[in-house]
């Protein structure tokens, strides 16, 4: 989540409307980081491994889409975020 907007907080709101929420983050890009969560009292955030703050250097595609940059397709740095995923679903495993 980079460049995100929420009611409270700046990158995530965590709120509640008939019961309180729980949410989990991990291998995530979070502008910011944990400080960036805002949650009501009532809520529970679970701030789990692998998350980064790092610029993921978005590039902009021929019809608008957003790619991650990568020195291999021709820009110039790789984004911190390629391969930054959580590695037991990148191989497919407990899935």
């Amino acid at each position: 989540m980079w460049g995100n907007t929420a009611p409270e907080g700046s990158q995530i709101w965590i709120g509640t409307t008939a019961s309180p929420s729980t949410v989990s983050v991990s291998y995530s890009d979070v502008q910011g980081g944990q400080a960036t969560v805002y949650k009501d009292v009532a809520c529970t955030l679970n701030w789990l491994t692998g998350n980064i703050d790092a610029d993921p250097l978005f590039v902009t595609g021929p019809q608008g889409e957003y790619y991650l940059s990568q020195t291999a397709a021709g820009q110039g740095a790789d984004s911190p975020a390629v391969n930054a995923g959580d590695p037991q679903q990148i191989l497919g495993v407990g899935a």
